[in-house]
């Protein structure tokens, strides 16, 4: 019996050598293997490797999709990667998330089992790996929207109670990586909006470029120094980690964890408001172009 399957790895901090290439062909024949990538679609048969040694050796992230709608994406994050607790309690409520220890380095794996679920339609494996790629470098350098994003699908799937407030003061304004996040697993697409009606604070968001400059003029000059070297060298987290080091601790001058952070009703009221006024627009338009013809 035929069932499809599309496995997909990226490498964004190393690049494969020809030896690594080599054991990887091992593992799959028809695979697509690149310097920084790994890719196979099985009609018949199944993958004969084992996707956390592949994260471990080689690759950082991974995206699998099968047929019936099963997705699962696997993020590796260094062991310094200092924001894992606090992304661990906000996506304690997900059942199908986790951290899990690989040695030397992190694995957030999110794995819904909801093969039943309305995903739009049909879609195949190549492209959703670098529509989410960004998001891996975001988490990194301290952005975590995509947590938030994470305690949003457990809210669509009826996980927690109206009550529960937002883990973050929303994530405006919305990223391709983090519009392709929310239909990758289904999200709703309108409490997505809802919850990108608030921008996200520069705790957690993107970082505004004034921010930034005014951050990097007050490094000590010994810390420039060190990352100018890094970059020199190559180092592909030497981006990252700037990132990290110019966001700041507070929105607006109040604390992060003085916010006041909407509820999951509050959000979904605002999501059925969206909706109507996206069918009504929608209505509006196939109106217009009637009348047109």
């Amino acid at each position: 019996m035929s069932y499809y399957q599309y496995y997909e790895f990226q490498a964004s901090d190393r690049r494969l050598s020809e030896a690594d290439k080599q054991r990887l062909r091992n593992v799959s024949s028809r695979a697509e293997i690149t310097s920084t990538s790994f890719a196979v679609q099985y009609d018949y048969g199944d993958f004969k490797g084992d996707e956390k040694e592949f994260l471990s050796r080689w690759f950082d992230m991974h995206v699998y999709v099968a047929a019936g709608g099963t997705r699962r994406l696997m993020i590796r994050l260094p062991a310094r990667f200092a924001k894992r607790a606090t992304v661990e309690r906000i996506i304690n409520c997900c059942e199908f998330a986790e951290f899990t220890d690989n040695g030397e380095d992190w694995l957030l794996d999110i794995f819904p089992y909801d093969e039943e679920r309305d995903y739009g339609g049909w879609t195949e494996g190549p492209g959703w790996l670098d529509a989410l790629a960004p998001l891996r470098s975001d988490l990194l350098s301290g952005d975590l929207r995509l947590a938030y994003l994470l305690w949003l699908a457990a809210a669509d799937r009826e996980m927690l109670e109206d009550d529960a407030r937002e883990p973050l003061s929303g994530i405006g304004p919305l990223t391709e990586g983090l519009e392709a996040f929310g239909k990758f697993f289904g999200i709703d697409p309108d409490l997505v909006h809802a919850a990108a009606d608030v921008t996200a604070g520069p705790d957690c968001g993107e970082v505004p470029s004034e921010t930034a400059h005014a951050a990097i003029k007050k490094m000590p000059d010994d810390e420039k120094t060190t990352l100018l070297h890094r970059f020199l060298e190559g180092d592909l987290l030497a981006h990252t980690d700037l990132r990290k080091s110019v966001r700041p601790s507070e929105v607006n001058g109040i604390p992060a964890d003085s916010v006041n952070f909407r509820t999951l009703s509050e959000l979904r009221t605002r999501a059925a408001a969206i909706r109507v006024e996206r069918l009504a627009a929608r209505e509006g338009t196939r109106t217009s172009g009637q009348r047109r013809r």
